[in-house]
């Protein structure tokens, strides 16, 4: 009798204990100051331990350490959710709210979405820059504007992890700068949370942007009304005097759309609005980043049979039916059809009257993106074996899927027998032009055609693949996209040793 009366004592011990040391730290420091890195680590490591079977933790490579949250669902076929957070290390309230929600799911507090989400959390990509207390890695890199090239081995892991897990929805957590007003400009955008879909044309899926569109952003509004926290989708600039406001880039190197949409998962950015300085209203800021995560999630959830069918359409699509063209310069406009037609209201605070107004920036809302120039979808491109920084590259993107090579062979000898090769013979002047700010190729090359290369000295990348449409994108010299904008790539700017493949 005393034996199990000491069992039971124990038993409940520990499942006190359990719950009380399953508090992410930021709660247990009741939001006084933000978690550290190393906090963050020696948490989930007692997570891991006391959790052994719900939770899996990884902890990066041999050239970064970063812990991902791995809880698989109960049930089989589940819909899978990957979130990233804190790739900019001044933004820390979307790492919090991933920790609550990892305390949450383990905890039994959402068991409906344990039994059937398979969740991919990783709650801090940049520890560097959060150590640091600033954007950027101690080296300068900005890691969401790496998502193209892969400098970095944080966006390096982050893609492999991608890869490995291919999950259904994507979610990478940000937060906005607060914007202080002046006396020319006395109004404060006061939207606390924004939620940004794909832009990039390529990466549209007319039924998935109608469903986020149509059910997950009025879903996440109406949650957001009932917590009391303003809401709008993502939109950039501040609108005051007859400024116009856009969404988000229609680049791919932020992980929006150079990993979960290029990966064809449904993809969104969530921006939550920043402090007046690092320490500001962390409660609140955590808070709202957490209710916008969950409302989100419940949303995806809540289609989650549609999405993870059209998500898989598109995977097979992209390999068995890719697309005739390929956009490779895009800007944003006033809308034509009715479907883009959206009212855009937006919260201000006046700092000379210090009162709350609503502008309506509906008529300066650019909320369509048009094709500018586009070429049609090139087969593949040959590689020479001897540029050692694109095969580097490639295989980067290309990390946890499969061995390019293998798969590119099967189709080598089609490529030879129906279709012709070019290769730039003059490279013009480096020209630039600005698009959404950036500066982008206006160059002109001079293609022409040549004799078909010694397998010997090139290796083929096709575009029928899930990257195909990345390195269309990436590889064609005049494209908005093209490598030749980053300083690593610099030299494809005076010699271009791609090879295009163009069907006969």
């Amino acid at each position: 009798m005393r034996t199990i009366i000491t069992i039971f004592i124990v038993s409940l011990i520990c499942f006190e204990m359990q719950g009380q040391s399953s508090n992410p730290p930021i709660v247990s420091k009741d939001y006084k100051s933000w978690t550290t890195s190393s906090e963050l680590n020696k948490w989930l490591l007692k997570m891991v331990e006391i959790y052994s079977v719900e939770m899996r933790l990884f902890r990066g490579n041999k050239e970064v350490d970063m812990p991902v949250v791995v809880i698989p669902a109960v049930q089989d076929n589940p819909m899978s959710v990957m979130i990233i957070a804190e790739q900019h290390g001044d933004e820390p309230s979307g790492m919090e709210s991933c920790n609550l929600l990892i305390s949450e799911l383990l905890n039994g507090e959402l068991p409906t979405w344990t039994d059937s989400i398979e969740w991919i959390i990783v709650p801090m990509v940049n520890a560097d820059g959060h150590d640091n207390k600033s954007r950027k890695k101690e080296n300068g890199a900005d890691l969401n504007r790496d998502h193209l090239i892969l400098s970095q081995p944080e966006t390096r892991y982050v893609h492999y992890m991608y890869n490995r897990y291919m999950p259904d929805v994507f979610i990478d957590m940000h937060e906005y700068p607060f914007e202080s007003g002046t006396a020319e400009q006395p109004l404060e955008k006061r939207i606390q949370q924004q939620i940004g879909c794909v832009t990039n044309l390529n990466l549209i899926d007319a039924e998935l942007d109608a469903v986020a569109h149509q059910f997950v952003l009025p879903h996440v509004a109406q949650a957001m009304a009932k917590s009391k926290v303003s809401f709008s989708e993502y939109i950039i600039g501040s609108g005051q005097t007859g400024q116009n406001v856009r969404q988000s880039t229609v680049d791919i190197d932020d992980a929006r759309q150079g990993i979960g949409a290029m990966g064809r998962s449904f993809s969104f950015i969530m921006e939550g609005l920043n402090g007046k300085n690092r320490n500001d209203s962390i409660y609140y800021r955590t808070q709202a980043q957490f209710k916008c995560l969950i409302s989100l999630t419940e949303a995806c959830y809540l289609k989650s049979e549609i999405i993870k069918k059209r998500v898989q359409e598109n995977r097979d699509n992209a390999i068995f039916n890719a697309p005739s063209k390929v956009s490779i310069q895009m800007d944003h406009f006033v809308p034509k059809d009715s479907y883009k037609e959206l009212s855009l209201k937006v919260p201000y605070h006046n700092i000379k009257s210090d009162r709350d107004t609503i502008l309506d920036l509906t008529s300066v809302y650019l909320s369509d993106v048009r094709t500018i120039k586009s070429l049609e979808l090139p087969i593949g491109y040959w590689i020479s074996k001897k540029d050692d920084r694109l095969l580097d590259w490639i295989q980067a993107h290309e990390a946890g899927i499969f061995p390019f090579s293998n798969a590119n062979k099967k189709i080598e000898k089609e490529v030879s027998d129906n279709s012709f090769l070019e290769c730039i013979v003059a490279l013009p002047e480096w020209q630039t032009m600005k698009l959404e700010g950036m500066s982008v190729p206006s160059w002109k090359p001079e293609w022409i055609e040549m004799k078909m290369p010694s397998t010997k000295d090139y290796i083929f990348i096709s575009t029928q693949t899930l990257n195909g449409l990345r390195w269309s994108m990436a590889l064609e010299p005049e494209s908005m996209f093209s490598l030749a904008r980053y300083p690593e790539f610099e030299y494809l700017r005076y010699q271009y040793p791609i090879l295009r493949v163009t069907s006969r």
